[in-house]
């Protein structure tokens, strides 16, 4: 079970499917990584719904929905994340679902391909 899996239902019907991603469970509809869903006990800053996008995208989305912020002790710069603490938050999930259901170019990315390492299989 994945922590705030009630977006998964929000998801549906889109196929969406979940893999794991440093530390997150990272949830994607087909090759695009969308969201990721976080609740540890170390470093709970950073617990909630992470939105994947774009830095140049960061300020409209931020202006949507202001609940959505940096990530406080990940340096990872093309995620934002809705704190589970947010007052907001259920329903700020809810919106940003509906972007990803309208295919918005705000959020999601598709990651690249990695390369296979030399020497192996060999």
């Amino acid at each position: 079970m994945i922590p705030h899996d009630f977006v998964l239902d929000l998801l549906y019907p889109l196929p969406a499917y979940t893999k794991r991603l440093f530390g997150t469970s990272a949830i994607y509809i087909g090759d695009k990584v969308v969201l990721a869903t976080r609740q540890k006990e170390e470093i709970p800053q950073d617990n909630g719904i992470w939105v994947c996008t774009k830095v140049v995208h960061h300020q409209a989305l931020k202006e949507l929905f202001p609940s959505l912020r940096n990530l406080k002790t990940f340096k990872i710069k093309s995620w934002l994340v809705l704190p589970e603490s947010a007052d907001d938050f259920e329903e700020t999930a809810e919106k940003v679902v509906t972007l990803i259901k309208h295919n918005s170019n705000l959020i999601g990315s598709i990651p690249a391909k990695r390369k296979p390492k030399k020497g192996k299989g060999k």
